[in-house]
């Protein structure tokens, strides 16, 4: 299967219910990409579940790499400063995953070159006639 296939495939969608949605909609040909602090939230692990049972590889970009969600993943990525329960996300934390996403994404353009060089062209011409 392509590497990290359904990257794009779904915008980032932050209610539980659409989550789940699209969840039911995967196969084994794609992966997931979650970032979780903590990778124990109720939220997740119900979502890491559907996840699963679709056959759709999992990438868990966390802070705690022995988390309950780590045993639905395929691969763990510990990323993320110390913060306290209420901080909701560190301004360090953000930014790492940030970095996490370029180096992923880069990754996916170096590995589907053509198709990559093709979809900046579509786009380039798309947005050309917004450009004053």
């Amino acid at each position: 299967p392509p590497l990290f296939h359904c990257l794009s495939r779904f915008t980032p969608v932050y209610d539980s219910h659409l989550q789940t949605i699209a969840a039911a909609t995967l196969s084994w040909k794609d992966a997931v990409l979650f970032f979780s602090y903590s990778g124990s939230t109720k939220e997740l692990l119900d979502l890491l579940e559907v996840v699963r049972e679709q056959g759709a590889k999992v990438i868990l970009v966390t802070h705690f790499p022995k988390s309950p969600a780590a045993a639905f993943s395929d691969v763990i990525l510990q990323c993320g400063a110390n913060e306290g329960p209420l901080q909701l996300g560190s301004v360090a934390a953000r930014v790492a995953q940030l970095f996490v996403i370029d180096v992923l994404f880069a990754e996916v353009c170096r590995r589907r070159e053509p198709l990559s060089k093709e979809s900046r062209e579509r786009v380039a011409a798309a947005l050309a006639a917004k450009h004053i």
